[in-house]
């Protein structure tokens, strides 16, 4: 009878251990699934984050690389003035000492009809003179321009054209990337470009194209 009662208590004590265990087990079953879910849905998040980012970079150095910086097509010969854009009276008389230009052209609101074409050239006694005109006299013109290739990438453009036929004789490509979504959506973008521009530009593309400064 004893030995009875010890075997049911022994059984009894197996069967108690054997549920705990179980529900251990599965448990441990549940944390180790959600853990691993918990990892799954990190890894696609850090994926759908990083990704278009990784894109974009590459992007990135393949347009600076391969079409980005100075690109030269033809030379010209040395022109008397140049077409700037909205430049001011200040502006062109700089740009007439810098360059030895004997006038330098502007367009003040350009695609509008109502238009107005401004010449500024040094007089004789060495003041800028500003005078409105009918027609352009320059042959070329010297811009700049932003374009935005997509959501997140910026090109700028710096170019010597001709007007007439708007072809670029020579130019200076750079290119900006603002990141991924994610990273436009920070409080502060995260975002990669070509080398830094060079300060003169404009002065070597002038050099390069028409000889002036050389």
């Amino acid at each position: 009878m004893i030995g009875l009662l010890v075997l049911l208590l022994l059984t009894g004590y197996v069967a108690v251990w054997w549920l705990i265990g179980r529900w251990v087990v599965r448990r441990i079953h549940r944390v180790t699934t959600k853990v691993a879910a918990g990892v799954s849905v990190a890894a696609l998040a850090s994926v759908a984050l990083l990704g278009d980012e990784a894109v974009g970079r590459y992007q990135l150095e393949s347009m600076c690389r391969n079409e980005g910086g100075y690109r030269y097509y033809t030379t010209a010969p040395r022109p008397e003035g140049l077409l700037f854009h909205a430049a001011s009276k200040p502006v062109a008389h700089e740009l007439l000492r810098k360059y030895g230009l004997k006038y330098v052209e502007s367009e003040k609101w350009p695609t509008s009809p109502n238009k107005i074409i401004v010449r500024y050239s040094i007089s004789e006694d060495g003041e800028v003179v500003e005078a409105k005109v009918l027609r352009l006299l320059a042959r070329y013109q010297v811009t700049f321009e932003q374009d935005y290739l997509s959501s997140s990438l910026l090109r700028r453009t710096y170019a010597i054209r001709e007007i007439s036929s708007s072809k670029i004789l020579g130019a200076y490509f750079h290119y900006v990337y603002f990141g991924g979504w994610a990273s436009r959506v920070l409080p502060r973008n995260i975002s990669a470009e070509c080398k830094n521009e060079p300060p003169d530009v404009e002065k070597i593309l002038l050099k390069e194209v028409f000889g002036i400064g050389k």
